[in-house]
C-alpha cells in the first residue's frame, strides 16, 4: 500500500520536498520534488526508479502510457482512497452511468462490451506494475460492474442510489459463483466477480421495477 509522506529538508526556505512511497517494488525511497510537480503522477508511481533529481531511466513515452493504464485501473485515483476504494470507485461510475443512460440501450450495451475487455486489460497491467493479484486499488472492475447494474435501467435519483446500495451488497456478500470467478486468472479474475455481481445487482433492480417502486 503507498502512503505517501511528505516534509521539507532541513533548514528553511527550501524549495523541494522529500516524497517517501512504500510499495511492494519500491519500499523507503526518497524523492526530491520541485514546487509545482505534478504529485499525482508520483503517487502513482508509473515509472520505478525516479531518481534524487526527478529524472527517470525510462523513456517518458513508456511512463505517459502506463500513467494512463494506472489511472484507468484506480478509477481516476479513486481506488487511492484509504477507507473502501471499493465504494469509492462505485462512486465514480455514476456519473459515466447518467452520461451512458441517454444514449440507446444497444449503444449502452456495446460500450459496456468494449470496456469489459479494457477493464481486463488494464487490470493485468496494473497488477502486473504492483506484483500483486487484485491489488485493492484497482477499481476498473467495481466502475464495470455498476455500469452493467444500471444497463436497461431508468438513471432516476431512487434507481441509482438503489443500484449502488445492491451492486456493493453483491459485490461484498459475493453469492455463489461470485467468489469462485475470483480464482480466475490474469485481468480475468479482477474483473469477472464484480460482472457478475452487477448481473445479480441489474437483475434485482430490474424486478423491483416491475412492481413500480421507482418513480
Amino acid at each position: 500500500m503507498i502512503r505517501p509522506f511528505l516534509r521539507r529538508p532541513g533548514g528553511t526556505g527550501g524549495s523541494s520536498f522529500l516524497l517517501l512511497l512504500q510499495s511492494p517494488t519500491s519500499v523507503g525511497q526518497s524523492f526530491s520534488l520541485r514546487e509545482g510537480t505534478n504529485l499525482s503522477q508520483h503517487v502513482l508511481n508509473p515509472c520505478r526508479g525516479i531518481s534524487p533529481g526527478g529524472q527517470s531511466g525510462h523513456p517518458s513515452g513508456v511512463c505517459n502510457v502506463n500513467f494512463f493504464f494506472l489511472l484507468l485501473a484506480t478509477g481516476f485515483g479513486s481506488g487511492f482512497c484509504p477507507i473502501l476504494p471499493g465504494t469509492a470507485g462505485t462512486i465514480v461510475a455514476i456519473p459515466i452511468c447518467y452520461v451512458l443512460s441517454s444514449l440507446p440501450l444497444v449503444l449502452y450495451a456495446l460500450i459496456v462490451a468494449v470496456s469489459f475487455f479494457l477493464s481486463v486489460f488494464v487490470s493485468e497491467k496494473a497488477q502486473k506494475h504492483w506484483g500483486k493479484k487484485d491489488d485493492r486499488r484497482i477499481v476498473i472492475d467495481e466502475i464495470m460492474g455498476f455500469l452493467i447494474t444500471m444497463l436497461g435501467v431508468p438513471a432516476t435519483l431512487r434507481a441509482v442510489v438503489s443500484g449502488f446500495i445492491l451492486f456493493r451488497f453483491f459485490d461484498i456478500v459475493k453469492p455463489p459463483p461470485i467468489r469462485r470467478l475470483e480464482r480466475v486468472g490474469g485481468g480475468y479474475g479482477v474483473v469477472l466477480d464484480d460482472v457478475m455481481a452487477g448481473v445479480y445487482a441489474n437483475l434485482f433492480l430490474q424486478l423491483v421495477l416491475s412492481f413500480q417502486l421507482f418513480s
